[in-house]
């Protein structure tokens, strides 16, 4: 049987229910994996460090907090404690976690010393022409000791959308700002503003940036009541909920039914579940909306996501697409996987 025969048999057994014709439809798919590319997608560079976390060890001068890894050439600094003594004090980047890659690592961000942080946070950007490649630890370092007040070693992050930022532009009630995925049911929003005078405002999830979805997705805490400017809010679900499955946010009138301002995550289209990674979850997805060529498939956001070459059926053309980011249950994967 040809390749491309056996791989329609498999969908289609796969799309009644027969596990095991999935399982073998993944296990072809294993073949085409070696050659998958990873590529941009679109223009749009997804750093592939992005949500990457460090703790900071607690050393010197009270030094402790979490860092996070922004985007290639910014970290911030949360939750970020610091008497602001010692002499000449820097956050510096080295290749691992110890003293000799800090003494000759990179100088970052503002001199620190007098600055005094409680629960804090700061927000660094890189020297020009500089990215956090190569970069595996960072430290709060008094450069006249060469000595460490409090390092870390940057970590994949457990929730594998972590990191991943949505801009909400300015909307109803001068709201705006930038949500970010902190783990499995919590969202940070920076540099958000809202005048505070609408009743019964939440933040809302949808599977994607479409009224009806973010009408009907549910609410996360707590209600904003009261007005902001430029501050860092977080928002969360119940616990027992999940973001899985969510892919946009919005700022959300209940009381009226208006959407002041809402975008969507990045993510693969090949993230059916959206769950941060393309595993037999996925694939199980995509067989339950394979028809064929020229077959126009059922209307749901999942079938509408399956057809991802945008020509109005799902087929095997639509299945190569997702081989090309198929890497299984728990690896991270990027939005940029494909072009």
């Amino acid at each position: 049987m040809k390749t491309t025969n056996l791989v329609t048999h498999l969908l289609d057994r796969s799309r009644i229910g027969d596990s095991k014709a999935l399982g073998s439809l993944l296990a072809v798919a294993g073949l085409f994996l070696t050659a998958a590319a990873r590529v941009s997608f679109g223009g749009v560079e997804i750093y592939p460090r992005v949500g990457y976390q460090a703790t900071l060890s607690t050393q010197a001068h009270g030094v402790s907090g979490r860092v996070t890894i922004v985007d290639q050439d910014t970290f911030r600094i949360d939750n970020f404690n610091y008497d602001g003594g010692g002499i000449s004090v820097y956050a510096y980047l080295g290749t691992a976690n110890n003293h000799a890659a800090f003494v000759n690592g990179l100088q970052t961000g503002p001199q620190l010393l007098g600055m005094h942080f409680h629960n804090g946070t700061l927000i660094v950007d890189l020297p020009a022409g500089q990215t956090l490649d190569g970069y595996n630890a960072i430290s709060i370092w008094c450069v006249a000791a060469q000595s460490s007040f409090g390092s870390g070693t940057f970590q994949p992050p457990s929730y594998p959308r972590a990191g991943y930022s949505a801009v909400l532009a300015q909307g109803g009630h001068n709201t705006s700002g930038v949500a970010t995925i902190v783990d499995e049911r919590t969202i940070r929003l920076t540099d958000f503003t809202y005048d505070g005078f609408a009743p019964q405002v939440y933040a809302h999830l949808g599977r994607n940036d479409y009224y009806p979805d973010l009408a009907a997705g549910p609410r996360m805490f707590p209600q904003l009541t009261q007005a902001y400017s430029d501050d860092t809010l977080i928002v969360q679900l119940p616990m027992g909920e999940s973001l899985d499955g969510y892919g946009a946010i919005s700022i959300w009138c209940e009381t009226f039914n208006i959407n002041f301002t809402s975008n969507e995550f990045p993510r693969p289209p090949h993230d059916l579940d959206i769950d941060g990674d393309i595993d037999l979850d996925d694939a199980a997805l995509f067989s339950s909306c394979h028809l064929g060529p020229e077959t126009f498939q059922p209307e749901t956001a999942i079938c509408t996501d399956s057809d991802m070459d945008n020509d109005d059926d799902v087929d095997l053309q639509d299945f190569s697409i997702m081989l090309e980011c198929f890497d299984g249950a728990g690896v991270r994967a990027l939005p940029g996987c494909r072009s």
